[in-house]
């Protein structure tokens, strides 16, 4: 081999060297990586869902997640979600779970949150109750009641009602004694068993 010739086979030998090194490269990569898991296309929230929300397109997505890491009551259709109530919080990315939806006729808002049998009462609290401010939906709360039996001149206090489930908390507008402008109310909402 000439002189001349030498340039030209170091080149040739570094490129099928450098083929050969980046082929190993490429090869080894490809076998560390996982192979990506079967998996299913589900629903999940595009934003944070409220108590009482009513689902519709603009709240829901496909994300595509292992088959093995979905719970139990995912969505796969979206008709099977639209129109449905919120009845515990959902936030943004989580699994739309039936478990947090009213049934599929029951509607959305304070009606969806009340199972048959049972009945939404309100009741009034003022500035001075313990419970002002304080009781949220979802908490457990006793009801209790203050008064004078009849014929005693002590105040005595009574359980009424044990660990009820808390609705809504917020303002009701209420007539002032005789018919004046209404007036701002607090008042708890509670899920009560009917008679």
């Amino acid at each position: 081999m000439n002189r001349d010739q030498q340039p030209m086979m170091i080149r040739f030998v570094a490129l099928v060297m450098g083929a050969g090194l980046a082929f190993l490269v490429y090869r080894n990569l490809d076998s560390g990586r996982e192979k990506a898991a079967p998996g299913e296309d589900v629903f999940v929230a595009t934003h944070d869902l409220q108590v009482g929300t009513k689902i519709e397109d603009k709240d829901i997505r496909y994300a595509h997640f292992r088959s093995s890491d979905l719970p139990a009551g995912v969505f796969h259709r979206g008709d099977k979600l639209i129109g449905r109530g919120v009845i515990q919080p959902i936030y943004k990315g989580e699994w739309i779970l039936g478990s947090k939806l009213a049934g599929e006729n029951a509607g959305y808002g304070l009606p969806s949150l009340i199972p048959p049998g049972m009945r939404a009462v309100s009741v009034p609290v003022n500035h001075t109750s313990p419970a002002y401010g304080f009781v949220l939906p979802g908490a457990r709360v006793d009801v209790l009641v203050t008064g004078k039996p009849e014929g005693s001149s002590l105040t005595q206090t009574t359980t009424l009602l044990e660990n009820v489930a808390v609705l809504a908390n917020g303002i009701r507008l209420e007539r002032a004694p005789g018919g004046g402008r209404p007036i701002p109310t607090s008042v708890i909402t509670l899920l009560v068993f009917t008679r």
